[in-house]
């Protein structure tokens, strides 16, 4: 038996690997590893810094991804190892706030498109074409009040790429989510809509003509 003095942390120290399961093991492991990398004195000279900011760019979010965990990662970086242990430490609820703000976010105004994927299957797949035209908030995908959502046509007014061609399914299922969301309390949408201009209203006059006889 075991002394009732034995502390918490030896019970479920991620090397006794009689006391948990496989898959316990493996995400303790993977939070271990993760927390020691990153509080090493030699981390600023590491892949793992590199590795960090690659996969924050996949995220494309304005937050920290050791500190929100709602986020969808594109397909490159979704599969990998480094990606799975920042799981791991999202499925434990462990967030880490690192001194020097790294991995840099991006600086964008408005609410991460990511809430959205989080719905959708192969998310990591519209995460990779919405990456690649630089969609990352949601209020890109509205009108300048949020009252309905843009058509494809109309899109190239919140992105710096001016689309061509027919509307790919992939934005039709962004759309669905969109319009779910409008007017839902529990997603406060930049207003007034920063990625449109507002409507203006020109006042018609009349034309005075002047005509002369000779």
């Amino acid at each position: 038996g075991m002394a009732i003095s034995i502390p918490n942390s030896t019970m479920f120290h991620h090397k006794i690997y009689a006391l948990r399961k496989v898959n316990e093991i493996q995400d303790q492991q993977h939070i271990a590893q993760m927390i020691y990398q990153l509080n090493h004195h030699n981390f600023y000279n590491s892949t793992l810094k590199i590795r960090l900011q690659q996969i924050q760019n996949a995220a494309a979010t304005n937050t920290s991804i050791l500190t929100n965990h709602s986020y969808t990662l594109s397909q490159e970086e979704h599969f990998s190892t480094t990606a799975k242990m920042l799981q791991s430490l999202h499925q434990a609820k462990v967030s880490i706030k690192h001194a020097d703000i790294w991995p840099k976010p991006l600086t964008f105004q408005g609410t991460t498109i990511n809430y959205i994927l989080q719905q959708l299957k192969s998310a990591y797949k519209i995460k990779t074409k919405l990456n690649k035209l630089e969609i990352y908030a949601i209020e890109q995908c509205t009108n300048y009040t949020h009252s309905q959502t843009l058509i494809w046509t109309h899109i190239a007014q919140t992105i710096p790429k001016i689309q061509r061609g027919r509307k790919p399914k992939w934005f039709e299922q962004i759309t669905q989510q969109t319009n779910k969301i409008i007017g839902d309390e529990n997603y406060k949408l930049l207003t007034p809509n920063p990625y449109t201009l507002k409507a203006k209203q020109i006042n018609k006059k009349d034309w005075v003509y002047n005509t002369k006889t000779k």
